[in-house]
């Protein structure tokens, strides 16, 4: 099948058109673009981990299509839906030995064809962003080219004399930047393309080397980034650095509250103590007020233990009673000790009773694991958690909620930049590092101004699962 072209307008670059994939079958968004700075009307709910629907590169030229996540749309391994006007760049590498895909991100590639936009411009599908590579095919200059992708950030060029626009400034959303890995890797949130081939002639025929060759088409779900010897820094394949805004509000009474939880051996016996009294706290912050408190839990999966949930309860007497009985009650699993902030934080999106005003997440700051069944699969914080961690707190916004995360322990305080990509980018406002003393009043400030503490007959509302 020959592939044909079209010039794309925001750079006059060719772009490879695809055959039948999201474009046929998605929802059709409706863009509404100036300048490229305005980001994509909503697509319905597509799985932006779908392989095979990337652009048909030529046989002399290849082709990098890297998919974006925004928000989880199930508790599938890749039920994400995609993220539209997100802006990557193709590095070079600055050094490593010739041939290998040893090596660290250099300067920006000064070619329009090394940047590209999710789901705007050319043949993109809604959260797939594409970069056409020339010239790669036998005896071509970019034939064995290795790269590193980043993301521009949201306001800047992504390099001195690029003829298109700067990168979209970010309305409503928030660049993450940066994830606390512990130790961190030197090059950050930036991933290695150097996929293999085989060349050559003479003696060097048939060696392995590193780098795109022409006719090839790679994807970040299978050939980069999710591909990588280092538990830290491998990817699901799903760009994931960029946060929804919490949506705010005027503070009211009445409002319903979800506290969530962790209950890992990631937080520490000790650690875990102060988790439970920051809740308590919360409770007791809202003492005698018209809110409703909900609990919820997790660990390697969510809840931790079956039995765990308590939804939204009326805060009389009784209800504050019961809620105080049940977060003492809290232990960590015998089993199932990893902590799973994407389920610790989706079951709270997916819950079917109703949304939260507010959603308060407690714990250490280090996820570990992620998804349904999750296994023990690393005992450090790492990229994959968290970026599924970022699509279910973006899930759970989406309906609403307000989402603050309080970090908990002596490893909360190295980890701010995983509570500041889970909540919003304001410390003291959206995330917080709190001391016993602390939570209490910096909840009830910043979430219930408007509340009195009266008492109230309304009969307690409890539902167990």
């Amino acid at each position: 099948m020959t592939a044909r072209t079209r010039t794309a307008g925001s750079c006059g670059i060719p772009i490879r058109r695809r055959a039948p994939g999201w474009a046929a079958m998605a929802t059709a968004s409706a863009l509404v673009v100036a300048g490229l700075t305005a980001a994509a009307a909503q697509a319905a709910p597509t799985s932006s981990g779908t392989k095979g629907d990337e652009p048909e590169p030529g046989p002399n030229e290849s082709v990098i299509t890297v998919h974006v996540g925004e928000q989880r749309t199930g508790s599938g391994p890749r039920d994400v839906g995609p993220r539209d006007a997100v802006m990557l760049q193709l590095l070079d590498p600055d050094a490593g030995r010739k041939g290998s895909a040893d090596s660290s991100p250099g300067t920006p590639v000064q070619h329009p064809w090394g940047v590209c936009f999710s789901g705007v411009e050319g043949d993109n599908d809604p959260g797939e962003c594409s970069f056409v590579v020339p010239d790669t095919g036998v005896g071509g200059v970019n034939r064995g080219r290795q790269f590193w992708l980043r993301q521009v950030p949201p306001g800047t060029h992504p390099y001195p004399g690029y003829p298109g626009l700067s990168s979209p400034a970010m309305v409503g959303r928030y660049w993450t930047e940066l994830f606390d890995v512990d130790p961190a890797p030197a090059a950050g949130y930036q991933f290695l393309i150097a996929p293999p081939y085989r060349d050559g002639k003479g003696k060097d025929k048939g060696k392995e080397r590193f780098g795109v060759v022409g006719g090839r088409s790679y994807s970040s779900l299978e050939d980069f980034m999710h591909h990588d010897g280092d538990s830290r820094t491998v990817s699901t394949g799903l760009w994931g650095q960029t946060s929804d805004e919490n949506h705010w509000r005027t503070p009211r009474c009445g409002a319903k509250v979800a506290l969530i939880l962790d209950l890992s051996s990631s937080t520490d016996k000790k650690a875990l103590q102060r988790t439970k009294k920051a809740a308590a706290d919360v409770v007791k912050a809202l003492r005698g007020s018209a809110n409703q408190v909900a609990l919820y839990t997790f660990a390697s999966r969510a809840p931790a233990k079956a039995g765990d949930t308590v939804r939204a309860t009326a805060l009389t007497p009784r209800g504050e009673a019961m809620l105080l009985d049940r977060i003492r009650s809290y232990d960590p699993p015998k089993h199932n000790r990893a902590s799973n902030w994407d389920q610790g934080l989706y079951q709270v999106a997916a819950e079917k009773t109703g949304a939260y005003d507010l959603a308060v997440v407690l714990g250490n700051g280090s996820p570990t694991t992620w998804g349904i069944g999750a296994a023990e699969r690393s005992a450090r914080a790492g990229f994959q958690p968290m970026e599924m961690a970022v699509f279910a707190a973006n899930a759970l916004k989406a309906r609403g909620t307000h989402v603050v995360a309080i970090g908990v322990g002596s490893q909360a305080s190295t980890m701010k930049g995983n509570l500041r990509a889970v909540s919003g980018p304001a410390e003291g406002r959206d995330y917080f590092v709190a001391d016993d003393a602390g939570v209490r009043d910096r909840v009830r400030d910043f979430a219930f101004g408007a509340c009195t503490s009266t008492s109230t007959s309304t009969s307690t509302s409890t539902s167990t699962s």
